[in-house]
């Protein structure tokens, strides 16, 4: 990952827990090139994810580093701005909720030490996000209101599978890879499952009103540990067939919400880092989907960003359920909100 290891995914997960979440840098597999960074690169690297969690509703925590081989001390300036930010925006973090179409389906329970379905979700988090596809991490009990499901993971119990296959027989959409899929009961032992054994090769299969989609193939792990564009394409072109993309330049991503007022915040993240900076973009139009009856006659939409002082008031266009605006400027992090 040019702009490091996303944190979207860790942050969707813990919100369905219920739990407010907060990331942190960890040494790991960036401590080397922290040591041969520039204090602006190291810090401007930290404060991307610093966005990227707080855009993602969950909270970061950022401090000098010293630990594990890890030592790096932060540019306090930029970090005030931020924190700053935070503290004079709450309309952009505060009583906000997703509509996305397209969830990822969280297990239950983790007992295999492979966790390949927490990799999953991981993965599958990555490729819609790099799409602009808007998603959420959810557990089996909130499926039914989202349009396709992506699932992966061994360990599911026979009441867990009907009620995905439930879902599919009611007009939805499950993706699901691996031979491995749903082969082990919640108690970690091998089980078979007739109801699942002619859905469990390659292709869709209509299910009631629905369908199954199934890959035997692993692609979770694809995705996830070897960021496969050939694995990513197939499955993108399933949630494609019933979600559209949100429309940005490449390396941009947009986090759509709306609140209980009749607002929309988007938050809009660069991930264009090359050459130890980000890449300022200027002047592009982003268009979002909106969620079905919503309006934006009569709203304003402003633009503010720890990035640079004041609101820009932009104009905007409604087509149907796309609202289309063009972003002047974008260096980490803007936020667009629309009331």
């Amino acid at each position: 990952f040019d702009a490091g290891a996303p944190v979207a995914a860790k942050m969707k997960y813990a919100q369905t827990l219920g739990r407010p979440a907060a990331t942190m840098p960890y040494g790991g597999g960036d401590s080397k090139w922290f040591t041969r960074a520039s204090v602006k690169s190291g810090t401007t690297m930290l404060l991307h994810q610093f966005a990227e969690a707080y855009a993602n509703l969950g909270h970061y925590k950022l401090f000098d580093l010293d630990y594990i081989g890890f030592k790096f001390t932060v540019d306090r300036a930029p970090v005030k701005a931020y924190h700053r930010f935070i503290r004079e925006h709450p309309e952009a973090f505060k009583d906000l909720r997703s509509y996305a179409e397209v969830a990822l389906l969280r297990q239950s329970r983790v007992l295999h030490e492979d966790q390949e379905g927490l990799d999953g979700i991981e993965g599958f988090s990555y490729l819609l996000g790099e799409a602009n596809i808007p998603h959420d991490v959810v557990g089996i009990d909130r499926i039914g209101r989202y349009r396709v499901v992506l699932a992966a993971g061994s360990q599911w119990s026979n009441t867990e599978v009907e009620q995905m296959l439930s879902f599919v027989r009611k007009g939805g959409t499950i993706v699901a890879t691996d031979s491995r899929f749903a082969s082990r009961d919640e108690n970690d032992r091998e089980v078979d499952r007739p109801s699942l054994r002619p859905l469990k090769t390659d292709g869709a299969h209509a299910l009631g009103s629905g369908k199954f989609v199934f890959f035997n193939d692993d692609l979770w792990g694809k995705l996830w540990a070897q960021r496969d564009r050939g694995a990513s394409g197939k499955i993108l072109n399933v949630v494609k067939e019933t979600a559209s993309p949100d429309t940005a330049p490449q390396k941009v991503q947009l986090l759509p919400y709306i609140d209980d007022k009749g607002r929309l915040v988007v938050h809009i993240l660069n991930y264009d880092f090359t050459g130890g900076d980000f890449g300022r973009k200027e002047n592009f139009e982003v268009k979002v989907h909106l969620p079905p009856g919503f309006s934006a006659a009569g709203k304003t939409l402003t633009l503010s960003s720890p990035d640079f002082t004041g609101n820009h008031t932009l104009p905007f266009k409604q087509e149907g359920n796309v609202l289309a605006f063009t972003v002047p400027s974008l260096y980490v992090w803007d936020v667009a909100v629309l009331r």
